[in-house]
């Protein structure tokens, strides 16, 4: 049989009518904490698959390496790959310049997707990959980095695709 692990984590949750369940709670810092209902998360998952897949034209059997912190985003980008298909390494927010090189490099990861703040350990990573994976900054970024691809505009043309197909 086959079977969709975000079907099953996320998507199945959202059609039995409970969506609006906790998918988990993020530490915000100074004792708050940030909810994630499922039907965000399935939104927000199938927005990002969407953006993937055609602003950087990610299709199934390339991977893509997630250098992320630990919060709600980066579930977001993983359940976002299993829509597509998309093998994924996770590599955590805190690792040198030279793991991060050498897992990207090992799992021949076509897209790196970091934040704005992990750029510069990124960066030392990226110039030691020949070739390079295209490198992708999640938002929230406003400014152009050299090098690097700012992903809201292809999620905003996403976003307004699927409003437009949904009318």
């Amino acid at each position: 049989g086959q079977t969709s692990a975000v079907f099953n984590e996320v998507d199945r949750h959202v059609l039995q009518m409970r969506g609006k369940a906790t998918a988990f709670l993020s530490d915000a810092g100074a004792e708050t904490y940030e909810r994630t209902r499922l039907d965000q998360l399935a939104v927000e998952s199938v927005l990002v698959a969407s953006g993937l897949a055609e602003g950087f034209d990610l299709a199934s059997g390339q991977r893509i390496a997630f250098y992320l912190p630990n919060d709600y985003r980066t579930t977001v980008w993983i359940e976002a790959a299993k829509r597509l298909d998309v093998p994924y390494v996770a590599i955590a927010s805190g690792a040198a310049s030279t793991s991060l090189g050498d897992r990207v490099a090992d799992t021949s990861a076509t897209i790196l997707v970091s934040t704005e703040d992990l750029i510069p350990v990124a960066q030392q990573a990226l110039e030691t990959i020949t070739p390079p994976p295209i490198a992708v900054v999640m938002p929230p970024s406003s400014k152009a980095i050299e090098g690097w691809h700012l992903v809201t505009d292809v999620l905003l043309q996403a976003k307004e695709r699927l409003l437009q197909a949904s009318m």
